[in-house]
């Protein structure tokens, strides 16, 4: 769990303005309809944020945040797909295409919906009501946010961003996103991959990594190829250009945590591991 959350100019930054204009309605809708715990969450794999709504102990739907992408994933079960079923009709041609295409986990159908404008939001609106009726009392208020604490959270959460700009300044020659070179990394460490693999890994729905790949493709940074197994199945794997490219990202960080480090002597440096490791354990025992 986060202690705090983005804020508005930070994630203006992340998903754009016309998106995050799609997820404050959203966000608000779905507050006004279901009373749910939100919770603010670091991304695993591609994403960098997650908010996610639960309901007596039950995933009601995650907004998933990276550069330039904002989804909404739904998950449907068995029941809940079968109550999609007869309601297919009320959906749009371009939600049904994706509960077709959709692949079923263990756990359900993990609908990922693309959202970049409010084009989705009666589809939204539809999908949750299948997962949960609306359950909030007209005229209930949600509880004003905490007020924010400043201490060392911030500071990391500055040092953080600095790290994350620069990041993003090493990759501009190739004008790729975090969440593409984290994906190019996963493919310069593991060579060809197969994208359901890679689907797994990353927790993501077929459509976003369809997506990633065909953008890096065309920046001829991945090789799109049909699997050598099953020529329905498809494989990606990085071009001479795009290992170049991860090579001098690689290089880029390890520079910038030299300058970092270059301000502690040798043991200030393992005390600061140290206090991290045991910071960031106590976070991830809280996910």
């Amino acid at each position: 769990m986060l202690r705090t959350p983005p804020t508005d100019a930070e994630l203006s930054l992340l998903i754009g303005t016309e998106r995050l204009g799609a997820f404050r309605t959203l966000r608000g809708t779905i507050e006004d309809l279901y009373d749910a715990d939100s919770i603010w969450n670091p991304g695993i794999g591609l994403w960098e944020y997650e908010l996610k709504y639960r309901w007596r102990g039950r995933t009601l739907c995650a907004f998933l945040m990276a550069q330039d992408v904002l989804t909404l994933r739904i998950i449907l079960g068995g029941d809940e797909r079968q109550r999609f079923e007869k309601r297919r009709s009320r959906f749009s041609p371009e939600v049904q295409r994706l509960f077709d295409d959709t692949e079923i986990y263990q756990n359900g159908k993990w609908l990922d919906l693309d959202i970049r404008d409010m084009s989705l939001q009666e589809d939204i609106l539809l999908l949750l009501a299948i997962k949960r009726r609306p359950n909030k009392p007209p005229g209930t208020e949600t509880a004003p946010a905490a007020p924010r604490r400043n201490g060392n959270a911030i500071l990391i959460k500055m040092i953080a961003d600095e790290i994350t700009k620069e990041t993003r300044d090493l990759m501009s020659e190739n004008d790729i996103t975090i969440a593409q070179q984290r994906f190019m990394e996963y493919l310069f460490d593991r060579g060809r991959v197969e994208l359901k693999r890679a689907e797994r890994y990353f927790g993501a729905a077929q459509p976003t990594i369809s997506s990633m790949v065909g953008r890096l493709e065309k920046k001829g940074l991945v090789l799109l190829q049909e699997s050598p197994l099953s020529r329905r199945a498809k494989t990606a794997e990085l071009t001479e250009k795009g290992i170049s490219a991860c090579r001098n990202a690689k290089n880029g960080l390890e520079q910038i945590e030299t300058r970092l480090n270059s301000v502690l002597d040798e043991e200030e440096r393992e005390e600061l591991h140290r206090l991290l490791q045991k910071i960031g354990g106590d976070l991830l025992s809280e996910l």
